[in-house]
C-alpha cells in the first residue's frame, strides 16, 4: 500500500500554475487535484499577466455547470488574495474571459461570421425532442425519399436491409464524413473456398446446409429478390470460419460501406436543411467552426487574438474540438491540420490541457489524437507533459484495491497503467471488502435471475448491517454504481422490498423536469414580466391548480374570477408592487417571500413532492446576490434545458447512480453492481450497427463483421476505463458484491482480468467514516418549514436595511500584516476557516491528527498553522466539544428578519448539537494578540468585540428556528481555547 505524508506531486503542481509562459498537458489521476490547479493557473494569469491576459483567457469545460463553477472559484480566490478596491479592475476584466463548453464557444465565433458561412441572422440549437421532429419530418417527406430510392446505389443497398435500417444508422452520426465505396453494385459472391473446405466428419452435415444457403442466396440475387440476408455458419469450426470469411467477407465489408455511405449523405442532407432554417445542434456547430477555420484569412484573423486556451476533460473531448483550439492558438500562417506532424505548434503559455486518458468514458472521444498530443508534449513537442498521481480523494486501502484490480490487465498500446495511483495521508486508511453473495435459488444459467439474486441479497446485507455497521450516519454517504440503468433499477426493487431509502440520480434530467426549479422560475418571471398573459396562465393552472374552466370563463369575463383565482391573482400583484417599490431587495428575500405567499412547501407536499429542493433554490438565490432580479431570470431560463447535476441529493437515502452520471462525484463508500456480468450481452443482436472512435466511423453489418474482432479489443479497454472511474468515487470505503456468473465475457472482472477472492470478505463493523459536506439542514434537526415564514415575511415588508452580523462586532482591528504582498496568497483567517470547515469531527484521534498534518508545507503562513491547528488538538475546548457533541454543521448560512427595519443575513461558523439536545453556537477567531497586551485583556477583548455577532446568531436560531442556544461559545486559535 503506497502513502505518501507530503505531495510529491508538488513540483509539477507548481510549475503547472506558476509557469504560464509554457504549454502543459496535465495528467491527472482521480481526485489529483485537477480543478484546484486549473483555478491556480487561471488566478496566476490573473496576478501575474496583469488584467490584459483575462480577455484572451478561453476556459473550455464539459459543461456549463462546470464552467459555473471554475468562474466563481477564481473570482473568489482572486477575492481572498487582495483587497476587493484593488481586485476591483482585475474582476472587471475576468467578465471578459470566456467560461464554457466548446459548443458555446463555437457559436460565439458563428455569430461572428455568420455572412461567410451564409447562415441566417437567428440560430438557435434545438433541443433533443425538437431536433426528432424535425428529422422525422424530413425523412418522412415523399420528395426526400423518393430521390433516394431513385439511387443506383441505394436501390443495391434495400436488397439487404431496410430504409429504416439506413435511417438508424443516420441518426447516429454526429460528424459526417463523406465517402464513396468503391462500386455502386454488391460484389458477387464466389462459393468456391466453401466447397473445397476441409472440415472434420462432424461438421460436414453443417458446411453442406451453408453451401446450400449461399447457392439459395446466389439465385434470389440472379432473380433481383430483395429481403436477402446473408447465411451464418451453424459451427465453430476452424476451417469452416475461414472458408465463411472468404465467401461472405467481400459482400458483408461491401454493405457497411455503402450504408455508411448512404446515411452519411441523408445526414449531409438534413444538416444543410436544418442550416437553412438557422438551426444548428451542437455537432453542428463544431462541424460549421472547422469549416469556417478552413478559411486562412479567417483563421489568421482569429489567431492574432492570441486566445489562451485552456482545456478541462480533455480525454474527452472529440478530435474536430481539439483541431478547432489548437490551430487558434498557433501563430498566423501555419497550415492548418499540421501539427503535430509538423510545422508549428501552439505558441507558448496559449494551449493547456487538462485530463485523464483512463477516464475516458464517452463515444466521441478522440483518443487516438488525445494520446498523440500528450505524446507530442511528453517528447517537448509544442508543449511539457506533466503527471498528478496522487490523489486527495481516495483512501488508502481504496487505492490499493484499485491498483491490484488493474495490475494484471492486458492493456492495448493506447493504454496507461491503471495500476500507478498513490494515496495521500491525509485520506486516511479506508476499507475495501468483498460481499460474497451465495446463489441461492438462482437459476445459474440465466443471467437475469443471477442478477436479481445479486440485488436481492445485497439489499438484505444492507439491512442488516444498517448504519452502524457500515460507519456511516447518513445513507447518502452510500452509492451504488452500475454501467446500465436497467441494473439500477433492477436493484431499486429489492432495495424498496427491504425496506432501505433510495434515490434513483439520472444526471441526464434537466432543470425543467425538477419542479422546485421551475415552479420558483415560473414565479418569478411571471412577477417580473407581468404582462406576459401566457406565462401567466401557465403558472396560475400549473402551480394555483386554477382550473381550465375558470381560466376560460375569466379570460370572457375578468369581473366573474372564481375566489382562488382572485386569491393567487393578490398574492402575485402584492410580490409585484413590493418589487416595483423595493427594487433593491436582495434575491433571498425576494425568493423567501416568492416560497411563503405561494406556498410552494404545501403544494409539493399535496404532490408527493420533496420540498426540500426549494432549498437549493435558496442556495443560488445567495449566490446570485448584487444581481438585478431580471438578468438572474435571464441565467435561470438558460439553465432549463441543462443538467441539474448532483444539487438535488436527498438528506438520508441511497444514491443509485451509472457510472457515466457518477463521473467527477465521489462518495464515502461505493458498492458496486455486477461485477462479472457481461455489460452488454445482446451485441449478436440489432445489426447493423453504427461505432465510432474518434475519427473512425463504421458500421457493423452481422456478427460475422471482421470489424468485430478490431471492436472486442476496444471494447475491453472502455470496460477498463468505466471500472477505473467506478471504483475511484469511494472517498473511504469500497464494498464489492462477489456473484458468480455463467458468461462473464465482457464484464468488469473479463477486462480486469481481476477475481474478486482476491479481496478479502467482509468483517463489519466499520469504523465511524467521517461525515462529509453533504448534510442539511434538515439533517441537523433543524427542519426549515418550522419557521413561521409567512409571519417573518410580514414583517420584511417595509425593511430598507439589510445587517451582516459582522457588522455587529466592535472590530476595529487592522488587517493583519506579518505577511508581504506577494507571499499572502491567502489571509490566515480565510484558510483557518476553510480549514477547520473540513475538520473530521467524528473521525478517530488518529485520524483528526492526519488530518491535521496535511497541512500544505507552501503556505506563506505554514509555521503558525501548523503550531496552531496542534495547539486546537491539544486543547481542552476540543475535548469538550467532541466528548459532549452529537453532530457538527459548519458554515450555516441564513437569512432573517430581524425586527420592523433590519433584515440580518450572514454564516454562522459552526452550530454543534449535543447527546443532551441541546444548541451550541461557536466561532473561531484568529485575532493576533497586540504587543504589551496581556492573555486576559486580550479574551475580554475578543468578548467585547464579538458577543454582540453571536447573540445575532442566538437570535436568528432562537426565534426562526424555535431551537433554543445553550451556549456562545469564541475560540482564539492564538490562544488555544474559548474565551
Amino acid at each position: 500500500m503506497q502513502t505518501v505524508a507530503s505531495n510529491p506531486d508538488q513540483a509539477a503542481i507548481d510549475r503547472f500554475c506558476r509557469e504560464i509562459d509554457r504549454n502543459f498537458s496535465l495528467i491527472a489521476g482521480a481526485g489529483a487535484g485537477k480543478t484546484r490547479a486549473i483555478v491556480e493557473r487561471i488566478v496566476t494569469i490573473a496576478l501575474k499577466g496583469g488584467a490584459d491576459l483575462l480577455p484572451r483567457l478561453v476556459v473550455v469545460t464539459y459543461t456549463n455547470n462546470a464552467a459555473r463553477e471554475f468562474r466563481h472559484r477564481v473570482r473568489s480566490a482572486l477575492l481572498e488574495r487582495m483587497s476587493r478596491e484593488s481586485a476591483r479592475a482585475i474582476l472587471e476584466k475576468l467578465e471578459l474571459t470566456f467560461f464554457g463548453t466548446i459548443h458555446s464557444f463555437c457559436m460565439k465565433l458563428l455569430r461572428e461570421h455568420q455572412v461567410e458561412l451564409r447562415l441566417p441572422d437567428q440560430l438557435t440549437p434545438p433541443g433533443a425532442r425538437a431536433r426528432n421532429q424535425l428529422w422525422e419530418t424530413f425523412v418522412g417527406n415523399d420528395a426526400f425519399s423518393v430521390r433516394f430510392a431513385d439511387d443506383a446505389l441505394v436501390k443495391e443497398l434495400l436488397r439487404f436491409c431496410t430504409w429504416q435500417d439506413i435511417l438508424n444508422i443516420a441518426q447516429r452520426i454526429p460528424e459526417p464524413i463523406l465517402r464513396e465505396p468503391e462500386s455502386t453494385n454488391a460484389p458477387v459472391l464466389d462459393l468456391e473456398p466453401l466447397r473445397c473446405c476441409s472440415v472434420k466428419s462432424q461438421s460436414v452435415p453443417a458446411r453442406d446446409e451453408l453451401l446450400k444457403n449461399f447457392e439459395r442466396l446466389l439465385a434470389d440475387i440472379a432473380a433481383g429478390k430483395t429481403s436477402l440476408q446473408i447465411p451464418f455458419p451453424d459451427s465453430k469450426a476452424e476451417g469452416l470460419i475461414r472458408a465463411y470469411q472468404a465467401v461472405a467477407g467481400p459482400l458483408i465489408s461491401w454493405l457497411e460501406e455503402a450504408s455508411l455511405s448512404v446515411a452519411t449523405r441523408i445526414v449531409l442532407e438534413f444538416q444543410r436543411h436544418c442550416w437553412r432554417l438557422g438551426i444548428v445542434t451542437y455537432d453542428d456547430q463544431v462541424t460549421l467552426c472547422k469549416r469556417l477555420l478552413k478559411d486562412q484569412e479567417i483563421l489568421d484573423q482569429l489567431r492574432r487574438r492570441e486566445y489562451i486556451v485552456i482545456l478541462d476533460e480533455a480525454q474527452d473531448t472529440a478530435l474536430s474540438m481539439f483541431e478547432i483550439l489548437l490551430e487558434l492558438t498557433r501563430p498566423p500562417g501555419a497550415l492548418a491540420g499540421s501539427w503535430p506532424d509538423s510545422g508549428s505548434g501552439p505558441r507558448q503559455g496559449c494551449f493547456c490541457m487538462v485530463g485523464d486518458p483512463r477516464q475516458t468514458i464517452y463515444e466521441r472521444a478522440g483518443i487516438q489524437f488525445y494520446q498523440k498530443l500528450n505524446e507530442a508534449f511528453r517528447r517537448r513537442i509544442g508543449g511539457e507533459l506533466v503527471l498528478f498521481r496522487v490523489t486527495r480523494r481516495c483512501a488508502a486501502a481504496v487505492v490499493a484495491a484499485v491498483n491490484r484490480v488493474f495490475r494484471n490487465s492486458a492493456l492495448t498500446e493506447q493504454e496507461m497503467r491503471y495500476d500507478d495511483l498513490v494515496a495521500c495521508e491525509a485520506t486516511g486508511e479506508g476499507y475495501v471488502g468483498r460481499i460474497q453473495i451465495p446463489a441461492l435459488g438462482a437459476d445459474l444459467t440465466q443471467v437475469e435471475k443471477i442478477f436479481e439474486e445479486e440485488c436481492r441479497v445485497l439489499a438484505g446485507w444492507l439491512t442488516q448491517q444498517k448504519k452502524a455497521g457500515l460507519g456511516i450516519q447518513s445513507w447518502n454517504q452510500v452509492a451504488i454504481l452500475a454501467p446500465r440503468h436497467d441494473w439500477l433499477i433492477a436493484c431499486a426493487v429489492h432495495l424498496e422490498r427491504a425496506g432501505l431509502r433510495y434515490r434513483y440520480r439520472n444526471q441526464r434530467i434537466p432543470w425543467s423536469n425538477l419542479p422546485a426549479f421551475t415552479w420558483p422560475v415560473a414565479l418569478l418571471y411571471t412577477v417580473a414580466h407581468p404582462w406576459d398573459q401566457f406565462e401567466r396562465i401557465g403558472v396560475l393552472r400549473e402551480i394555483f391548480a386554477i382550473s381550465d374552466a375558470e381560466l376560460a370563463k375569466w379570460a370572457l369575463d375578468p369581473y366573474s374570477a372564481s375566489p382562488a383565482l382572485k386569491e393567487a391573482q393578490r398574492v402575485l400583484a402584492n410580490i409585484e408592487d413590493e418589487l416595483t417599490l423595493a427594487p433593491r431587495r436582495t434575491l433571498a428575500r425576494i425568493v423567501d417571500r416568492l416560497f411563503v405567499e405561494c406556498q410552494l412547501a404545501a403544494r409539493f407536499r399535496i404532490l408527493d413532492v420533496d420540498p426540500a429542493g426549494l432549498e437549493v433554490f435558496r442556495l443560488l438565490a445567495f449566490e446570485a446576490e448584487g444581481k438585478l432580479l431580471h438578468d438572474w431570470v435571464d441565467e435561470l431560463l438558460a439553465l432549463l434545458i441543462e443538467s441539474a447535476g448532483e444539487s438535488f441529493a436527498s438528506a438520508d437515502a441511497i444514491e443509485l447512480i451509472t457510472t457515466f452520471s457518477a463521473k467527477g462525484l465521489e462518495w464515502d463508500m461505493i458498492i458496486p453492481l455486477g461485477f462479472g456480468r457481461r455489460i452488454y450481452p445482446g451485441r449478436n443482436t440489432g445489426y447493423p450497427l453504427f461505432v465510432t472512435s474518434g475519427p473512425d466511423q463504421r458500421v457493423i453489418w452481422n456478427a460475422a463483421s471482421q470489424s468485430i474482432g478490431r471492436e472486442s479489443d476496444g471494447l475491453h479497454a472502455a470496460w477498463r476505463r468505466l471500472l477505473y472511474v467506478t471504483l475511484t468515487r469511494a472517498k473511504h470505503s469500497l464494498l464489492i458484491p462477489a456473484m458468480n456468473y455463467v458468461d462473464p465475457r465482457d464484464s468488469f472482472a473479463a477486462a480486469s482480468g481481476f477475481d474478486l477472492a482476491g479481496i478479502v470478505e467482509f468483517a463489519g463493523p466499520l469504523s465511524s467514516i467521517p461525515k462529509t459536506l453533504r448534510d442539511t439542514w434538515a439533517q441537523l434537526d433543524l427542519p426549515i418549514d418550522v419557521v413561521d415564514f409567512r409571519q417573518a415575511t410580514a414583517r420584511s415588508l417595509n425593511v430598507p436595511d439589510l445587517i451582516r452580523p459582522h457588522a455587529l462586532a466592535k472590530d476595529d482591528e487592522v488587517v493583519e500584516n506579518q505577511f508581504t504582498e506577494d507571499a499572502a496568497t491567502y489571509t490566515y483567517g480565510r484558510w483557518w476557516h476553510l480549514w477547520i470547515e473540513k475538520f473530521p469531527w467524528k473521525a478517530s484521534r488518529n485520524e483528526q491528527e492526519t488530518y491535521a498534518a496535511s497541512i500544505e508545507p507552501d503556505l506563506p503562513f505554514v509555521d503558525r498553522a501548523r503550531e496552531e491547528t496542534v495547539l486546537f488538538l491539544k486543547s481542552s475546548a476540543l475535548t469538550t466539544i467532541l466528548s459532549t457533541g452529537k453532530w457538527y454543521r459548519p458554515e450555516v448560512s441564513f437569512s432573517f428578519p430581524k425586527d420592523g427595519a433590519h433584515w440580518i443575513e450572514g454564516i454562522i461558523d459552526l452550530v454543534v448539537g449535543t447527546q443532551s439536545d441541546e444548541l451550541w453556537v461557536i466561532d473561531w477567531k484568529t485575532n493576533q494578540i497586540p504587543s504589551e497586551t496581556t492573555e486576559d485583556y486580550f479574551a475580554a477583548d475578543l468578548r467585547r468585540k464579538y458577543l454582540p455577532q453571536l447573540e445575532a446568531y442566538r437570535e436568528v436560531i432562537e426565534e426562526g428556528f424555535h431551537k433554543r442556544i445553550a451556549r456562545l461559545l469564541i475560540y482564539s486559535t492564538v490562544l488555544g481555547r474559548f474565551v
